[in-house]
């Protein structure tokens, strides 16, 4: 079904691509046409006009270089004037080559005629100046250059107003094509946007109908929202479990609709929370209901969000599982550890021969079986941890502590066990770092698990709490110089039951202490990893937030 409406929206696609492409084919064609039409009309006179303007510059130059070179500033005179000079027949040659009207040509040669005239003037009065004295020469300018120069820009303003008649005749013309270039354009983007929008309304009804079918026959619910978080659709099992089947719900604001604020919350912010899974309880029709919520984010210009879709994934099920599963390990757990107190109890009386002396065969078989007893018991109690933190994780004892007075109580605890090792115990704390909001008892589990761990895969160096903040969140690290972790395990330590391959493992370790120790920080709001290097050592770093939420 998805393939066949993916080929669908390709076809439709792909056919308004083609009326886009026409359209836009024959607007090209037909700007083209007037652009080349205006070239004719007007640029080329604006080239003659432009052309005309720097032969008048240049030849005004080279009057005020002769003015010069009557004050006796020959040599710069002579510089300017032969700089002009070359431009003035750049110029010319430019306009030769772009002779579009009638009597332009004629001009043009009229105008290189007079300005030779006028450099062999120049050329006169440099002769004459080695013999006549000032005054014969300022007269020869006046009564012989100063009116030639005249003749010649007058020439060449007779030239520039040809060419500006030329464009002011053509306006009417140039205008009269721009308006039928406008109107032709404007015809064939309207008979496309009307071909394309019928087709597209008939095709889209079509093929939107199984998209529609599709939304409806998810047994959960699905709303669709716009960027003001206002209700554009739901589906139909989302209106009947959401009760608002009789609602008119659309284009209404989502808290309007249903009182839902965990659920609104959720969904204000919705870039962060893209991808996340958050899981709620909700309460319809005198029933409990569980929902895995999951948003998703349709973003417009400079990646703004335009709407999201939010889906509420039906969990009630799983979460039944879950509390069987918990009861289960719970209830299996308890029942064990009666048994295991007894068995204790009488391996203790075993021990202290209060029923006979063992010979030394019975006291290895004992002191087995008062190992083996101990490490079941110590799985059954991380058992009865793990199910109790699961059942109270809403329900924390959640206080303002003093994090540099928890870890000295307890790494205070650890002085003898390390002192049998000969490992050094170090303590760095910040002075500064703030009381924070934490179940204390929690915490400090944490830090003994992390703190044994240290000291029983050390065998010589040092074992170091550190505590330090930023603005968010307090770090807390127990570093070791031990035997360290591989690289691949630095993730999995913190599953249930994980054992490191190639390492060995202390009989009495049961597998659990770093994943209760993930959930409880977890559960705070933080998170906690590990750093390590195989043959140097290792540090387990957890986090707690300075503004822990509601939990």
């Amino acid at each position: 079904m998805f393939n066949s409406l993916k080929r669908k929206f390709k076809k439709l696609y792909i056919f308004l691509v083609l009326i886009i492409v026409f359209v836009g084919v024959v607007s090209t064609l037909n700007a083209e046409r007037l652009r080349i039409s205006i070239d004719g009309m007007i640029s080329n006179s604006y080239k003659s006009i432009n052309s005309t303007n720097g032969m008048i510059n240049a030849i005004n130059n080279q009057n005020r270089a002769i003015l010069i070179y009557l004050q006796d500033n020959k040599e710069e005179a002579l510089d300017i004037f032969h700089s002009n000079d070359d431009e003035f027949y750049k110029w010319l040659y430019i306009e030769k080559s772009n002779i579009t009207e009638d009597g332009e040509e004629e001009l043009v040669d009229k105008v290189n005629i007079e300005y030779i005239q006028f450099s062999k003037l120049f050329s006169s009065l440099q002769d004459y100046s080695n013999g006549q004295n000032h005054d014969e020469l300022v007269n020869f300018y006046q009564e012989k250059i100063s009116p030639q120069v005249l003749v010649v820009i007058e020439n060449l303003k007779t030239l520039s107003k040809l060419n500006e008649n030329s464009m002011y005749s053509n306006k009417d013309l140039i205008k009269a094509r721009i308006e039928e270039s406008i109107y032709f354009i404007f015809s064939i983007s309207l008979i496309g946007a009307i071909v394309g929008a019928a087709i597209s309304i008939v095709l889209t009804n079509r093929f939107f109908k199984p998209i529609n079918l599709l939304v409806d026959s998810i047994k959960d619910p699905v709303l669709f929202l716009d960027k003001d978080n206002k209700i554009k659709f739901i589906n139909d099992d989302g209106k009947k479990l959401l009760g608002i089947e009789n609602i008119n719900y659309e284009n209404k604001n989502f808290l309007d609709v249903l009182n839902l604020p965990e659920v609104y919350n959720f969904i204000k912010d919705p870039i962060k929370n893209e991808g996340v899974n958050k899981i709620i309880e909700l309460s319809f029709n005198n029933k409990r209901y569980y929902f895995n919520l999951t948003i998703s984010v349709f973003k417009g210009k400079d990646n703004e969000v335009e709407g999201v879709v939010l889906i509420l994934k039906d969990i009630t099920n799983l979460k039944e599982l879950e509390v069987v599963k918990k009861n289960f390990v719970g209830t299996i757990s308890h029942e064990l550890k009666t048994p295991l107190t007894s068995i204790m109890m009488g391996i203790g009386l075993i021990n202290n021969k209060s029923i006979g002396k063992l010979n030394d065969k019975q006291q290895n078989i004992v002191d087995t079986i008062e190992e083996d007893v101990q490490n079941l018991n110590d799985l059954v109690s991380n058992l009865l941890k793990i199910s109790e933190i699961q059942a109270n994780k809403d329900n924390f004892n959640i206080k303002s502590n003093d994090i540099n007075k928890i870890m000295e109580e307890v790494l205070l605890n650890f002085e003898h066990q390390a002192k049998e090792k000969h490992i050094s115990l170090e303590l760095n704390l910040n002075e500064k770092l703030p009381f924070i909001m934490i179940d204390k008892e929690k915490i400090k589990w944490v830090l003994n698990n992390l703190i044994s761990n240290a000291i029983r895969y050390t065998d010589s160096g040092m074992v170091k709490l550190d505590g330090n903040f930023d603005e968010e969140k307090i770090y807390i690290s127990v570093t070791d110089t031990g035997r360290g972790i591989p690289k691949e395990y630095l993730k999995k330590v913190f599953e249930r039951f994980v054992r490191v391959e190639g390492f060995e493992i202390p009989e009495e370790s049961t597998g659990l202490g770093l994943a209760i120790a993930k959930e409880i920080v977890e559960i705070h709001g933080g998170k906690i990893w590990c750093e390590s290097k195989v043959g140097v050592g290792s540090k387990f770093i957890f986090t707690i937030p300075l503004y822990l939420n509601k939990l």
